[in-house]
């Protein structure tokens, strides 16, 4: 009905469904593995084959592309300020009002970041290169030339690689591949010739942004967060640490309330019972992993967990014992 309100949730919906692993944080690998489907069969047709079959693949590597960037769009906006203000300026009116957006993130099947970056263009290479620019504060283009692998980035004991040595030659390359996309989308095109090489061209020029994309992501929003296995264990160590030193704390305070109340002796006793408990609930889930490097990972994610669930039952114990005490932000 003319003049009728997108259901845009309905929509990112629906899009999600048509993934292989129906969750929101999978857009990644979906897109990756999709661009790898197409270049291996591309290779399996080889040069010889129909011309007629090598028209698909531009369409399919723009489109591959086009998922990419929305994820990366919705992974930005959704990292917070100042990105979702950014992003909320770059949808500009094609999101009408707030009495939109809200009902549709509060409803939490979809985010902000999701809806942000349903709605704005991508249509060309400089679409791209403007929302990036926009949303991450710099020149995504000449950042592009900068940017090694993720892994390069992280292990000083490797010869870093540009990931885009060329990015002229890159943005021509993409700028064709979106020219064959058009015409072969919107056209018979029965006169136009999309050869082996052409259709290569258009997946690895595809391929190579979203891989400059990534290790952008990981030079800039995700500069902090751990990414290989060494990183990732002792970012968890330090979680459950952290968890510990305030479960700790509450500990405290509890124990006190309960000495006042003449239960001491029953409350540490309770809490013998628990750790009796936690000693051997962590190590048994991190038994499967032995030997393994991802071992202390598993291991402290499951203390972390088994403390803060804790940490949350004696904080409920200390705002019953004082409910006239301020609400608990610790």
């Amino acid at each position: 009905m003319k003049g009728k309100s997108p259901n845009f949730e309905e929509q990112l919906l629906d899009i999600r469904s048509r993934l292989r692993i129906k969750r929101r944080d999978t857009e990644f690998y979906e897109t990756a593995s999709r661009l790898l489907t197409l270049m291996v069969s591309l290779e399996k047709l080889g040069d010889g084959a129909d011309p007629e079959l090598y028209k698909h693949f531009p369409v399919a590597a723009i489109a591959a592309l086009e998922a990419h960037f929305k994820a990366v769009v919705s992974k930005i906006v959704d990292t917070g300020p100042p990105y979702l203000e950014r992003g909320l300026t770059l949808a500009g009116d094609r999101l009408r009002s707030a009495s939109q957006i809200l009902p549709i993130v509060h409803g939490n099947k979809v985010s902000a970041g999701e809806l942000i970056a349903h709605v704005i263009p991508f249509n060309s290479v400089a679409t791209i290169e403007n929302a990036l620019s926009s949303l991450l504060g710099t020149d995504f283009k000449a950042l592009v030339g900068t940017v090694v692998n993720e892994y390069d980035q992280r292990s000083p004991s490797r010869t870093p690689q540009l990931v885009v040595p060329d990015v002229a030659a890159l943005w021509k390359e993409l700028a064709l591949a979106f020219e064959r996309r058009h015409i072969l989308a919107h056209e018979a095109a029965t006169g136009y010739e999309v050869t082996f090489a052409d259709a290569k061209l258009s997946v690895q020029s595809a391929r190579q942004l979203c891989d400059a994309i990534q290790a952008t992501m990981w030079m800039t929003i995700w500069k902090d967060v751990p990414l290989t296995q060494s990183e990732m264990n002792i970012h968890a160590y330090r979680q459950m640490k952290q968890t510990r030193i305030a479960l700790g704390r509450k500990l405290r305070i509890a124990m006190a309330i309960a000495a006042s109340r003449g239960e001491r002796a029953r409350f540490r006793r309770t809490h013998m019972l628990w750790r009796d408990y936690a000693k051997g609930w962590s190590p048994w889930q991190a038994e499967l992993y032995a030997g393994g490097t991802i071992q202390p990972l598993i291991r402290a994610t499951a203390e972390e967990r088994t403390f803060s669930n804790r940490l949350s039952d004696v904080k409920s114990w200390i705002s019953a014992m004082q409910p006239e005490a301020p609400p608990d932000d610790d």
